[in-house]
């Protein structure tokens, strides 16, 4: 159970079902693929994913402030 009294089993399924989709959809695997992913290499991944967007998202900022700059 979770700490507000939910069954911890269906909100941890579907994250992972989640967490499978992202990964499926952003690196060109499957999803059954994406399921053989051990805990370690699902959460490196998942980190990674998460810096390029964050990189992606700085250099969108800069491109947008160098255009209104003139």
């Amino acid at each position: 159970m979770t700490s507000d009294g939910k069954p911890y089993g269906p909100i941890r399924y579907e994250e992972l079902v989640k967490y499978r989709y992202i990964i499926s959809k952003n690196c060109n695997t499957s999803y059954l693929d994406a399921g053989k992913l051990t805990p370690t290499e699902r959460d490196y991944i998942l980190g990674y994913l998460v810096d390029e967007a964050k990189r992606r998202e700085e250099m969108r900022k800069k491109f947008e402030d160098n255009n209104k700059k003139g």
